[in-house]
Parts: C-alpha cells; sequence; structure tokens
C-alpha cells in the first residue's frame, strides 16, 4: 500500500514515516505540478469554508449537513478564470435546478416540447461527449488568458509609498500579528 500526499510538512516528519514503516506503507508526495501539490486544493477548500461559515450562523458544530448545499452551489457557480461552472465541465451540460421542474423554465420547456423518443437519447447524449472535450479545451484556454492576466498584474512594479506619524492605516486581526492561526469558521 502507498500514500501520497501533498508536499506539506507537518506529514512529512521522521515519526510519521516510522509509524507507517511498521505497517509496511510506502510514503510518497507529489510533485509540484499536481493541482493538490501547489496549494490548489487549499484554495478551494477556502473557498468552501468562508461559504460554510455563512450558511453555519448559529451552531458551528451542524457544518456537515450544509456540506452538500455548499457543494452543490460550488460546482454550479460559474468561476472566472474558465466562464464556466465545475459541473458543465464534468457533465457537458448546466445543472438542472429542481425550481426549473417544478416551475418549469424555458430550457425545461424546450425539452419537453422537443417530445425526444427514448431510442434518440443514445444519440444526443453520445453528440453531447463529443462537445464537452471542445467545451473543455475553451475553458482551458480562458483560463490560461486569465492567469497570463494575473500574472502581469502581479508582476507589475508597486508604487513606492511613505507614512508619516499620524496617518490612518489598516489595523489587522490580533492573530495575524501574533501569527496564531484562527478557527476555520471564525471572521475574518
Amino acid at each position: 500500500m502507498r500514500i501520497l500526499t501533498d508536499n506539506d510538512l507537518s506529514i512529512k516528519n521522521q515519526e510519521v514515516r516510522d509509524l507507517l514503516g511498521q505497517y509496511g506503507v510506502k510514503f510518497g508526495t507529489s510533485t509540484m505540478y499536481y493541482p493538490q501539490g501547489n496549494n490548489q486544493a487549499k484554495a478551494t477548500n477556502k473557498t468552501l469554508l468562508k461559504m460554510l461559515s455563512k450558511t453555519i450562523v448559529d451552531n458551528q458544530k451542524d457544518w456537515a449537513k450544509n456540506l452538500s448545499e455548499t457543494l452543490w452551489a460550488y460546482r454550479t457557480m460559474i468561476k472566472k478564470s474558465t466562464q464556466a461552472t465545475p459541473y458543465s465541465l464534468v457533465y457537458g451540460q448546466e445543472a438542472v435546478l429542481l425550481v426549473e421542474i417544478k416551475v418549469v423554465s424555458a430550457r425545461i420547456a424546450t425539452i419537453i416540447d422537443k417530445k425526444i423518443r427514448p431510442e434518440d437519447l443514445d444519440d444526443l447524449l453520445a453528440n453531447k461527449l463529443k462537445a464537452v472535450d471542445e467545451v473543455r479545451d475553451r475553458a482551458a484556454e480562458k483560463q490560461d488568458k486569465y492567469k497570463q492576466a494575473l500574472a502581469i498584474n502581479f508582476n507589475r512594479p508597486l508604487r513606492p509609498r511613505s507614512f508619516n506619524e499620524g496617518d490612518k492605516v489598516l489595523k489587522t486581526t490580533l492573530n495575524v500579528t501574533q501569527g496564531i492561526s484562527a478557527e476555520n469558521f471564525a471572521p475574518t
């Protein structure tokens, strides 16, 4: 058996390696080009935590009950970098919300009006699957352009600023100044 993790230092310590060695488990780390290794997964989790913290106001222990709705909202939300939803990039079409079925939307009405026969459904789905690759390629191109624009903006030289005594500046929270990490659902 083998465990593959990101390049986080907390799990690469010798005690963990010794424990895994006792059970005959091989330990490996991912390359920096692997999304989970270069903090992309952590960025997604950070977004999910923000979304969850807005839904669990009263009791933070109920976060697991709201997780499925939060994931659904995340997956059906259009991302700025790709101009598409993660759901549409995986399945090749936008998600049909329950509201659209109860109160028949224009999209659902056109599907109903077409009166698609079950034998035609296979051909329709096959054509959609072929189109998915094109949609994914376009999304990848948009994401590359977005990353280039971010890089240009990030690498732009900073304007020098000078402060005098008595100037008003932004004060950070106590946990930032002391280097202490805040709880997951703590206010920022």
